[in-house]
């Protein structure tokens, strides 16, 4: 069995990954560069799959280095990324071999998995991929371009099952209003949080704290972003527009009745300002009514 850790943002791949017995997932995907690491340190996988247009402000090179650090095999889809790219060439010197070039298949990216590139290949196996895996070359520059090449590509093998047969994780649509979400569910959370154009307030009650983790947030300075500090709690800044409210778990898991008039005060100062605001209150639906005076929408993960 080889524990595999998916930073692609490329759902169909990442579904058709999940359906081979001999590979097990140890966690969801990941979405942000920044949220990679702290998930491979907890869960320790054998493989790391990431493509070069992960979204992150971090370096890919980084977070790829630091991978190899803890001896974790690193696949990298390259896109339209060449041989003779910085960024290919220094993680080569990590040890990186197994890189994907250009158009290729989803059988390709298994087979990966199950069998690495011999170290002793090097760069000249590299080079030799291009010829095997660009018959049709594509010309782009953008970061959306480039994950559409694995699209097309996805579209034209048939090899594997029906891709859309086996979703592990159920989806939802988050609407463009103030809301609370319960159930433990995160993934259409974190697609929405990617893809908002509004300015957005999310205020995480979860005690897993797995939010977290896949938003790449400091556990060391999860203390200053609990909302039970009520009004003087530092939110996080995810990116320009996502401010985020945590739970530090290492202050207390309990959440009393002042905490409770904690979140209450930060939503309703968030609500005063016109912004969106997001209550998740993961596995805690028990709160539910004691955050009717909110009058927010309750949605169910």
């Amino acid at each position: 069995m080889v524990k595999v850790l998916l930073a692609t943002n490329e759902e169909q791949l990442d579904n058709a990954i999940a359906e081979e017995n001999e590979i097990e997932l140890v966690s969801r995907p990941v979405y942000y560069l920044e949220a990679v690491l702290s998930i491979a340190q907890q869960h320790k996988p054998d493989v790391v799959v990431i493509t070069s247009w992960l979204e992150g402000q971090t370096d890919v090179t980084n977070v790829i280095y630091k991978l190899r650090i803890m001896e974790m095999r690193v696949i990298f889809i390259a896109g339209l990324l060449t041989p003779d790219d910085s960024i290919v060439k220094k993680i080569c010197e990590f040890g990186v071999y197994d890189i994907l070039f250009g158009e290729i298949t989803i059988g390709l990216v298994i087979n990966k998995i199950y069998t690495p590139t011999p170290a002793r290949h090097g760069l000249s196996l590299i080079n030799k991929s291009i010829e095997n895996n660009n018959n049709d070359s594509v010309e782009s520059e953008s970061k959306t371009e480039k994950s559409q090449i694995l699209k097309n590509i996805f579209r034209k093998d048939r090899s594997k099952k029906n891709l859309n047969s086996h979703i592990k994780y159920e989806t939802q649509i988050i609407p463009n209003e103030s809301i609370i979400i319960t159930g433990t569910n995160t993934e259409a959370l974190v697609n929405f949080i990617e893809s908002t154009k509004k300015f957005l307030v999310l205020v995480d009650v979860d005690l897993a704290n797995s939010l977290a983790l896949q938003l790449g947030i400091n556990n060391s300075k999860l203390w200053q972003h609990d909302w039970r500090l009520g009004l003087s709690a530092q939110p996080a800044r995810i990116n320009r527009k996502v401010y985020y409210y945590s739970i530090d778990r290492e202050v207390g898991e309990e959440i009393e009745k002042r905490d409770i008039r904690c979140l209450r005060e930060i939503v309703t100062s968030e609500l005063e300002q016109k912004r969106q605001v997001i209550v998740n209150l993961g596995s805690r639906d028990d709160l539910v009514p004691l955050l009717s005076e909110l009058n927010l929408k309750v949605y169910g993960a």
